[in-house]
């Protein structure tokens, strides 16, 4: 499968503070001296990394902005953009990491990112194909992920707690057309 047309997004509700996860800006180091550049990233097992999307682009994503009732708005949430270089990695990771919890790198590393959040989106781009809505908890996310892949099907994962509110939002429907 050609990766260059997917993509791995996280939104975390607004109030999330990535510098607690352990985010940090790349160091340029020139003449003995340190200088910060770039975007904050987070690198989980040296395997896998996502960015800090700070410029806001492409801020509005179609598919989750029609997906949410507009109290709960994605473009004010936190946007973390899996870094195109590790997608391939995390692709092979869903059909070969160990099933055991405690060695299983992808869903430890969504346990270090969505920790402390009972509000997350996870949202998986393949190429230009239908998505499926789902929503489960953070130890089942490897699995829909690799249903997603085998299928060649985009997903959007709620956490179950966001599907919940979601639904119970008044006035609002849960699917926007």
């Amino acid at each position: 499968m050609n990766n260059t047309e997917n993509f791995l997004i996280i939104y975390l509700p607004p109030e999330t503070d990535v510098l607690q996860y352990g985010f940090k800006k790349p160091v340029f180091e020139w003449a003995g001296e340190e200088f910060p550049q770039g975007t904050f990233e987070f690198t989980f097992n040296n395997l896998l990394t996502v960015c800090l999307n700070e410029t806001n682009y492409p801020r509005k994503h179609t598919l989750v902005n029609n997906l949410l009732p507009s109290i709960m708005n994605p473009e004010t949430w936190v946007r973390l953009d899996m870094d195109p270089h590790t997608i391939g990695e995390m692709d092979n990771l869903v059909f070969s990491d160990n099933a055991c919890s405690d060695k299983n790198i992808v869903v430890n590393f969504f346990r270090e990112i969505l920790r402390d959040n009972s509000f997350w989106i996870v949202v998986y781009i393949i190429d230009e194909s239908p998505y499926e809505l789902v929503s489960c908890a953070i130890e089942q996310l490897k699995d829909f992920l690799k249903k997603a892949l085998e299928a060649e099907k985009s997903v959007v994962i709620f956490s179950p707690r966001l599907l919940e509110e979601c639904i119970n939002s008044p006035g609002e429907e849960f699917i926007n057309e």
